[in-house]
């Protein structure tokens, strides 16, 4: 699976990268701003666990502190997510149709200031 090399999660943009030598599925650095998996996962668990890391950024930039009881939260919240935009991809690509005509709309009126 071709994940993207970075994701933008609120003020931050985290490097995506893969390690043969990770004790877990996933790790997040806030500090050098970067998602960590495990290499060799198959596709589902590779995008499951992203998806959990980015519950952790999103908790991160809240300023939610996390707990092993909040990390279950996120686990549970992020997984259901998931699994709604994977039981509808209609909603995917409703997000994808908006997000274009978004970046759409602000590029017409970036290229008006100019």
């Amino acid at each position: 699976m071709n994940l993207p090399s970075s994701v933008k999660i609120g003020h931050m943009r985290a490097t995506v990268t893969h390690s043969k030598s990770l004790n877990a599925y996933g790790y997040s650095d806030y500090g050098k701003s970067e998602i960590t998996l495990q290499e060799g996962m198959d596709g589902c668990l590779e995008f499951e666990t992203l998806f959990h890391e980015l519950g952790h950024f999103a908790a991160w930039n809240a300023g939610i502190k996390l707990t092993p009881k909040n990390h279950q939260h996120i686990d549970v919240i992020m997984s259901g997510l998931l699994q709604a935009l994977q039981d509808n991809p209609q909603l995917t690509f409703c997000l994808a149709e908006h997000v274009v005509n978004l970046n759409k709309k602000e590029n017409q009126n970036a290229n008006r200031k100019q």
